[in-house]
């Protein structure tokens, strides 16, 4: 009884934890596997995920509001609605950047924008145009763009997603055999039961049978 216990206690955590897991990893694994497809089908555009675009910072130029190794949450934005203080993503050559509005220019016929980082003493330098305004900030989530981009890498994608479907195959694989042996058990306990049942019942009937036929009177001649 207390083996039985054991096992259910040892499956009930695995389940929790296989769960979690799940609950964790899935939607980095798709959010990123949108990302990268995306960043190859569209090379000259940032990709987004479902109008979201995400952006993993890379240094501490924001302190404190986000730092290296955040995962930040932007969603595209109309330059003409900008305003000193938001916080955009605009296009740098090949990269990114992050910062914060000090000032926004606007001459009548374009719309440019200085921005800097919360940890510089400094602007970022020359107003750069409109048109390179990706999005504007919405939030961040500490920590998990270490992940993110770590799960991008070989090892990773190994170890988020070919070590955990492959032990997810064995572990199935496994328990669908203790469920089927069991299954056999039992069907085999149960055919015993009915045997036994039907031994019972046969010499039942034969020692009635004896008894009825000694219970008889004799025939008279």
């Amino acid at each position: 009884m207390k083996r039985n216990n054991t096992k259910g206690v040892i499956h009930k955590i695995s389940t929790i934890i296989g769960i979690l897991l799940c609950v964790v990893l899935i939607p980095i694994l798709v959010i990123n596997l949108t990302i990268v497809i995306k960043s190859y089908v569209y090379p000259d555009r940032v990709p987004d995920f479902f109008g979201l675009k995400l952006f993993i910072v890379e240094t501490d130029s924001m302190q404190p509001t986000f730092c290296g190794g955040d995962l930040v949450v932007t969603r595209s934005v109309d330059p003409a609605q900008l305003v000193v203080g938001d916080i955009i993503s605009y296009k740098v050559d090949s990269a990114v950047v992050t910062h914060r509005i000090e000032e926004i220019i606007d001459d009548g016929n374009k719309l440019s924008f200085v921005t800097r980082g919360d940890a510089n003493k400094a602007n970022d330098g020359d107003p750069f145009a409109a048109d390179q305004v990706e999005s504007i900030y919405i939030f961040r989530i500490g920590k998990i763009g270490n992940l993110a981009m770590f799960i991008r890498t070989p090892v990773g994608m190994l170890i988020f997603v070919g070590i955990p479907v492959f032990g997810f195959i064995i572990y199935d694989s496994i328990f669908r055999n203790i469920v089927r042996i069991k299954n056999n058990k039992n069907e085999q306990e149960a055919q015993a039961e009915i045997e036994r049942l039907k031994a019972e019942l046969k010499k039942r009937d034969e020692a009635e049978a004896d008894e009825d036929e000694e219970k008889a009177p004799p025939e008279s001649m």
